[in-house]
């Protein structure tokens, strides 16, 4: 401490360990504190004329509350508001410039009537954009292989300047006078899972909040200002595209994009097209950005894009683009909303747009003006490429990128050449101490060499530099490879490991290496390998800002320079030691003897200058007797032993002893520890000079550059990108931001690294092991649902990073749960995993009856028709969706050009790009318009020569989602998925609902040949030419006349032919009393009793429902059998699926009926099905046949059943008894005939099987039995009628032509899908069909009625009963779902049928 004080800025520990923490501490402090605290909002509300920030923050409030995307209602909701606002501040100024509103407007370019209102010159216009159409490829975007067709909805404002044209030069075909006016743009649409409060809500108040203040008295700028409100950029920058149509789009030459690509802090400068334009931001208050994330979109880094790329691309105006843009975990989520932002934030970009504005509109020199660049664009001249970083958020730099390449070159070429020159000069006079290892001297006694060890150190910087370095880029590689997200939600944690990591080992391994081989040179050697190295990569710098007009190395340029001066400076130092000659003179004079050689072949060599004895013991005392040099400062060896790395502690060699015994007691103070004797006439201030060049310019620069791109890039890691690009990063800014305190740390003190030790170990520790996402910081899962409306399925698909995290997600959500979920790469999201899985149905279209699910109503979604122009690759496509503006064409081999009927044209814009469009996407303004585009496609030929022709698929999207239950899937993702996931979109839609289209080619005439299969046709080729034609002839004369004789034979009187035609296949006459039809509640309930149900549920009259259940707990769909008994009916109500997975036995049965008829013994029931006696107790139902809705006879024996037969009664008196109960014949629920009251009571002998012939129970035409499927079920006849009826059960019975059994499906899944799939293809449409236009004559209606319950009963109801689970709980879970939805559809025929 006394020597601290003593020399408080001395090269020493505590002076470098206190001076450099301090420096350090300090700048990256302030650092965090500019780049995460956001300067605030002054306390009134009007800090500038025509502005308030209340209001604005109102505005915001009202904006967002409430998601708007261009395809919901509400887009139009916020529009109106919009376009009322305006109104309204026009209105408040008054006193101001008067305006016109423009409602009505012809967006049209090549000479269409505009209609329009006008006063004499109103200065204040605005244009309700409701007109404007374009058509483009957005090549630009991303998107090569598809076509836009956008109808625009923009709002525009146009604030006539005093300079501008004072004609109305947009009623005419002809471009504006002047020099051109400013453009400031915002969006209004939000996406369809944000709020938009930030994207882009503060943009859009802020416009409004700028035409408030240039409206205002006495604020009319010089240059007219241009404000756009732009509808749909969300979706691909339409907006934007669309304004290019407009004649206003003509006037600016300047522009300012208001965006946000995040939820809150500063409004960063994203990028700028030139200098001159960015010198206009520095008038901003607070001014925040660099350049690097300009270069980031110019070299693709950066994925997304904003308006800018239209304004400068398409239209050639110049400007700048401002955004938010972080945090990225709130980025286009319920969380972009006010709560999340602020009024700080609000003003930060308020008072950004104000003053640039202000100063772009005041500019009448002629900076932006010159030629036109290509056709079609504004002529606002050419600008420079530029420069530009904010100094601690207050002070922008902005010059040219010539001037930094020319100060690149000239560092590049200065800085070596300077250093060159110093050496040469230091050479020159006997100081270059550095390189030398010994001073030839010349004595009277001879010639000898003295020991200077300059070349001390030289190799030690780069060894500990290359493994600090390898150190930190190891943990990048191990935190990537164990717990890669942490960063995601712990940046800071990740900082510290790095920076502590790299500090610790620096310092460790230069006090080891000082403590090994001390030398007063590590500094300089530092310092002298850091200008290597620099100069290498300033190389690599300067090449890219010439190529590639690259200005991101920016920072390298400064600190390259740092460098070089703090290298000048150590090189200036040794100007202050004695010549070389001096110290070797000095160090021979104070011997009586020569000084002693450091060769060993010396001729003086002989005589070794090492201290006696007592002289050691001396030097050993005063040591002893100063202690306050005994401190951390002076070297750990003290016995006057030196060491080498050959050996630790090597005693001193004769050449060392003698130099520092001939060094005086003040000189030897000066010498640090054991370093070379003439190190005590070196400066020991200039270090801190060169600390204070170096340090503070590189952690400001390069601090400032890494809080800014690594927080526009640690939460894109939900995106797909790298996270060991982001680790990499950060280590390579950790170690540009400490290098330049590398040369200094071999005199730091433990203390401060010893910290750092426990904080790498604790931050490691973290890193590994903590959970890598919070609330505050959600992984984002990108949502869809795609829609098969030929199958009527759908599927919900979540796309994130992998497993656990996306795995996690989807097992919280009770519709995933039993599925077998699919998860593949994702094709829309390069680097993440998409899962999908069978989903809640969308609601996204209106029902024709509330109590309809509503995928029963998927055939409607869409309709289109397509046709083939005859003889040529054209086609016309007429399509339409229900309540949405946005579809698209899709097809599977791309198109060469299309057109939409009245789109407009321009020949800015490609409509498809050069290798052709595989997709066209359309946008309507309305709702539910319907498109007609024609399209053209090259000739598409397989590998044989034949033509493809066209196919693909009809999609129409669905974004709104303004209240619950639009899109349950995505409700439900949100309520059960864990609080640290955070829903966005995957797409334009949330909902993607298609249909197929198939367009064949037409045979054309003499050219069959080509389409034939390529076996057949290669096989008819050898034939030809193996065989003659007139054996071909005679070998196919009498097949043909065969063929001919059979077909015609059936008009000859003979038998049917197969070939023929011969059969009456025409519908035979029906009337109306010869058929009846069961509805459901004829078959769920028994008859002579109503049916009701509510809610799902079965409910029963009191006198006959069954108050007796088995599980009460599962009141949804019960098992239930119908139980008759003496003309009295009993419903028995079992758990749910009970029958069918073979849970429900005989015996509970039969102890169930007994209850319910009263009877005391269970012994005495005997139950008969389908005119067989149960007998075994042990048997499970399903194995006797019983399914959902079967009807058991009861017979009470007077004595106890022994095996299920009583002792006094036979098997057939006993079903006579239960015919002649219940009063003659009885259809069973599947259709199946059971008796016949004509057939009078009889004893049947012999096996079952030995009926005669007409009067079989099943499938028998004399009995009135009906055709049966392949899973034993009634299938409807070819006319569409039942076999039997109830009603009237003496009716002539029509056989059924029963359908050809089809194969069984293999698993209980493919069995519920194919059941499933019948039900949507089969019965809803015809369901939705009655529902929407039912019969109007009652009766008529009745029967419709009847047939379509009766048929989803037997065909759907009891194939889903009989189908066998097998332990799969997943098709469990299905046929409960399929189950819910028939009864829902049945609950709405019931509604149209019954009133």
């Amino acid at each position: 401490m006394k020597t601290f004080f003593h020399n408080p800025i001395a090269f020493t520990p505590l002076p470098v360990t206190i001076i450099t923490s301090v420096v350090y501490s300090a700048l990256l402090i302030s650092l965090l504190v500019i780049h995460l605290v956001v300067p605030s909002a002054p306390q009134n509300a009007s800090p500038v004329k025509g502005i308030n920030i209340t209001e604005a923050w109102h505005d915001l409030q009202t904006l967002s509350n409430g998601v708007h995307p261009y395809n919901s209602h509400r887009n139009d909701e916020v529009r109106d508001w919009l376009l009322r606002r305006i109104d309204m501040i026009l209105d408040r100024n008054r006193n101001g410039p008067e305006y016109n509103s423009h409602d009505i407007y012809n967006t049209g370019t090549l000479g269409r009537k505009l209609q329009y209102s006008v006063t004499d010159q109103p200065p204040v216009y605005v244009f309700n954009d409701m007109t404007s159409n374009v058509t483009f490829s957005p090549a630009v975007l991303g998107a090569a292989s598809s076509s836009i067709y956008f109808e625009g909805t923009n709002i525009i404002v146009y604030i006539r300047g005093t300079e501008d044209d004072p004609e109305d030069w947009w009623t005419s075909n002809k471009k504006p006078d002047g020099k051109g006016g400013v453009l400031v743009n915002a969006h209004y649409d939000s996406v369809s899972t944000g709020f938009g409060a930030t994207d882009d809500g503060v943009g859009v108040v802020t416009i409004l909040q700028l035409i408030q203040h240039f409206t205002s008295q006495g604020q009319q700028p010089k240059k007219g200002i241009v404000a756009i409100l732009n509808n749909g950029e969300e979706d691909g920058l339409h907006g934007a595209f669309a304004f290019t149509q407009h004649p206003i789009s003509k006037f600016a030459h300047t522009f300012l994009n208001l965006e946000g690509a995040g939820a809150g802090g500063r409004a960063t400068l994203f990028r700028s097209t030139d200098t001159e334009v960015t010198r206009f931001y520095r008038r901003s208050k607070y001014p925040f950005g660099t350049v690097l994330s300009g270069d980031g979109f110019k070299r693709g880094f950066v994925r997304s894009q904003t308006d800018y790329v239209v304004f400068n691309g398409a239209l050639g105006l110049r400007g700048l683009d401002v955004a938010f843009m972080e945090p990225r975990a709130r980025y286009h989520t319920d969380q972009d909303d006010s709560r999340h932002t602020g009024v700080d934030s609000l003003w930060h970009m308020m008072s950004a747009a104000i003053s640039t504005v202000q100063g772009l509109s005041s500019d009448t020199s002629s900076t932006f003006e010159g030629k036109s660049p290509d056709k079609g664009k504004v002529p606002s001249g050419g600008g420079s490429e530029g420069v530009w970083f904010d100094l601690f958020g207050r002070v922008i730099v902005v010059f040219r990128l010539r001037t930094l390449f020319a100060l690149s070159v000239t560092l590049l070429v200065v800085g070596p050449l300077t250093l060159v020159i110093i050496a040469a000069i230091l050479f020159k006079v006997d100081k270059l101490y550095l390189f030398s290892s010994s001073k030839h001297h010349h004595h009277s006694e001879g010639d000898d060499s003295v020991a200077i060890y300059g070349w001390k150190g030289f190799f030690r910087y780069p060894i500990i530099f290359l493994v600090a370095s390898g150190g930190v880029t190891g943990l990048a590689f191990l935190v990537t490879k164990i717990n890669p997200y942490i960063v995601y939600s712990s940046p800071y944690a990740v900082w510290s490991m790095m920076l502590s990591t790299w500090l610790f080992i620096v310092w460790f391994l230069s006090r080891a290496a000082d403590f090994v081989r001390p030398t007063a040179f590590h500094r300089t050697y530092s310092l002298l390998w850091m200008f290597a190295g620099g100069w290498l990569v300033l190389v690599a710098v300067t090449i890219l800002e010439d190529r590639l007009k690259l200005a991101a190395g920016y920072f390298m340029v400064f600190y390259f320079g740092t460098i070089f001066l703090a290298n000048v400076i150590a090189f200036s130092e040794l100007f202050g030691l004695p010549t070389k000659s001096d110290f070797a003179s000095e160090a021979e004079g104070h011997h009586d003897a020569p000084a002693a050689s450091v060769r060993s072949g010396s001729v003086s060599s002989g005589r070794l200058l090492a201290p006696t004895t007592e002289e050691q013991t001396e030097e050993n005392r005063n040591h002893e007797d100063n202690p306050e040099e005994a401190t951390e400062s002076t070297s750990l060896l003290r016995n006057g032993r030196s060491t080498t790395f050959a050996n630790y502690t090597s005693p001193r060699n004769g050449g060392e002893a003698d130099e520092e015994s001939v060094v005086d007691d003040k000189k030897k103070r000066k010498v640090f520890g054991y370093e070379q004797s003439w190190s005590w006439s070196l400066p020991t201030w200039t270090w801190l000079l060169q600390f204070i060049i170096m340090a503070p310019i590189a952690i400001v620069l390069v601090g400032q550059i890494g809080l800014l791109f690594v927080t526009a890039t640690y939460q894109t890691l939900a995106d797909g990108n790298s996270a060991l690009t982001v680790y990499i990063l950060i280590a390579i800014l950790s170690i540009l931001i400490l290098a330049p305190l590398g040369p200094f740390l071999h005199r730091y003190t433990y203390h401060i690294p010893t910290f750092l030790l426990l904080v790498f170990t604790g931050t490691l520790i973290y890193n590994l092991l903590a959970f890598p996402f919070s609330t505050n910081n959600r992984l984002k899962l990108y949502f869809v649902q795609r829609v098969d409306l030929d199958a009527g399925t759908n599927e919900v698909a979540l796309t994130g990073v992998g497993d656990p995290y996306l795995g996690e997600a989807i097992y919280n959500l009770p519709s995933a749960a039993g599925q077998s979920i699919r998860c593949n790469e994702s094709q829309a999201r390069r680097g993440l995993i998409e899962c999908a899985w069978n989903g809640i149905a969308p609601r996204v279209v209106p029902n024709v009856h509330p109590e309809v699910p509503p995928h029963f109503g998927y055939a409607d979604w869409i309709s289109f028709n397509a046709t083939r122009e005859e003889g040529k690759n054209e086609a016309r496509f007429n399509l339409w969706g229900r309540n949405t503006r946005a579809c698209r064409l899709v097809f599977n081999s791309p198109i060469s050009d299309f057109h939409v009927a009245g789109a407009a044209e321009d020949s800015r814009f490609k409509r498809v790009p050069d290798d052709g469009s595989k997709e066209i996407r359309l946008w309507s303004r309305t709702w539910e318009k319907p498109w007609e585009v024609k399209i053209k496609w090259e000739s598409n030929e397989d590998e044989h020569g034949r033509e493809r022709g066209l196919d693909g698929r009809v999609v129409c999207l669905w974004n709104d989602e303004n209240g619950s239950g639009v899109i349950p899937a995505l409700d439900e993702v949100r309520r059960f998925a864990p609080d640290w996931v955070a829903v966005t979109k995957l797409g334009d839609g949330l909902v993607e609902a298609s249909k197929a289209f198939l367009s064949v080619a037409a045979f054309p005439p003499g050219r069959v040949t080509e389409y034939l299969p390529h076996p057949i046709l290669e096989y008819v080729t050898y034939i030809g030419s193996k065989v003659s034609p007139e054996t071909l002839l005679a070998t196919l004369a009498p097949v043909l006349l065969v063929l001919f004789s059979m077909s015609w034979r059936n008009y000859l009187g003979g038998r049917y032919s197969p070939f023929g035609a011969t059969i009456d296949r025409s519908a035979p006459t029906v009337t109306e009393d010869d058929y009846d039809y069961l509805g459901p509640g004829d078959i769920v309930d028994p008859p002579r009793l109503p049916r009701t149900h509510a809610a799902g549920e079965y409910a029963f009259p009191a006198t006959a429902r069954n108050s007796t259940r088995i599980d009460s707990a599962h009141p949804l769909a019960p098992d239930i059998l119908i139980l008759k008994h003496r003309g009295t009916i009993y419903p028995l109500h079992f758990n749910a699926f009970a029958i069918g997975e073979g849970i429900l036995r005989v015996g509970e049965l039969r102890k169930l009926a007994a209850k319910e008829t009263g009877t005391g013994d269970a012994r005495r029931v005997k139950l008969l099905y389908k005119g067989k006696a149960l007998k075994d107790d042990a048997v499970a139902c399903r194995e006797e046949g019983l399914k959902q809705n079967s009807e058991l006879m009861c017979v009470i024996s007077t004595e106890p059943v022994v095996n299920g037969k009583a002792e006094d009664s036979s098997e057939s008196a006993d079903e006579d008894d239960m015919l002649r109960d219940n009063g003659g014949p009885r259809v069973d629920v599947d259709g199946t005939l059971i008796g016949g009251r004509s057939e009078p009571p009889r004893k049947r002998k012999g096996h079952r099987s030995k009926r005669k012939k007409g009067t079989g129970r099943e499938g028998s035409p004399g009995r009135g039995g009906s055709g049966r499927d392949a899973l034993g079920y009634l299938a409807p006849d070819q006319y569409g009628g039942r076999g039997g009826s109830t009603s009237r059960s003496n009716s002539p019975m029509r056989p059924s032509q029963a359908r050809p059994a089809e194969p069984l499906p293999n698993s209980p899944m493919s069995k519920l899908n194919e059941i499933y799939s019948t039900f949507h293809t089969k019965f809803v449409p015809q369901c939705v069909q009655f529902m929407n236009n039912p019969p109007s004559e009652a009766k008529a209606r009745d029967l419709e009625y009847k047939k379509l319950s009766e048929s989803i009963l037997a065909q759907i109801i009891l194939k889903l009963d009989a189908v066998e689970m097998e332990g799969d709980e997943g098709a469990r879970a299905r046929r409960k779902e399929i189950v819910r939805e028939t009864q829902a559809m049945l609950s709405a025929l019931d509604a149209v049928g019954k009133r």
